[in-house]
């Protein structure tokens, strides 16, 4: 038999004030315990760790992205790097990996797509990139980087280190 779904309802200020006391007080401590001590009953283990990770940490950047963030994860993203991988990288700390997705659905991809996109209902013939000109020129200094069956293959933390740092490097243009 299923679960009858639960409600849902918005945070609270002195939720809020209750899991960042007893987070910051006892960072080791399981998150039921946490849950438990700030006498959240009604809010399970999952929806307390994802409030804190991404709303309530004192080191989250919540400010505007830069360009420079935005074409990192433009590249990571083409690159197949995880969501959770993603904040680890220099530019992009601070940042959640929550911030960093929907950063990227709701501005990003559609930046970066062509015409072409087979997933756009547009002539095939027009073959005209809507990226900006600082985009295309980044791909064109990387395109010697990385083949297309490089993209299929997995990448390490250092190899994607090494990218980023070839993408961030000045260039004669510059």
């Amino acid at each position: 038999m299923a679960r009858p779904p639960k409600t849902r309802r918005l945070w609270i200020r002195e939720e809020d004030d209750e899991l960042k006391h007893f987070k910051t007080e006892y960072p080791n401590l399981p998150w039921g315990e946490i849950k438990k001590l700030a006498n959240l009953q009604d809010r399970d283990e999952k929806s307390c760790s994802h409030r804190w990770n991404n709303y309530l940490r004192p080191d989250i950047n919540k400010g505007e992205f830069s360009p420079q963030e935005d074409e990192l994860i433009i590249h990571l993203k083409s690159l197949g790097v995880s969501w959770a991988f993603m904040p680890k990288q220099r530019l992009l700390e601070g940042r959640s990996a929550n911030a960093i997705k929907n950063r990227w659905y709701n501005h990003l991809k559609k930046s970066t797509a062509t015409v072409s996109d087979p997933r756009r209902p547009l002539p095939y013939h027009v073959q005209q990139p809507l990226m900006n000109d600082q985009t295309t020129n980044i791909k064109a200094r990387a395109s010697f980087l990385f083949t297309d069956d490089d993209i299929e293959a997995s990448f390490t933390e250092d190899d994607i280190q090494a990218y980023v740092s070839f993408l961030l490097s000045p260039t004669d243009d510059d």
